[in-house]
């Protein structure tokens, strides 16, 4: 399952 998070102006993303 791939999760992203948006915060500031970064995208993040990973698998969990």
């Amino acid at each position: 399952m791939n999760v992203c998070l948006f915060t500031h102006s970064t995208l993040f993303c990973w698998v969990n």
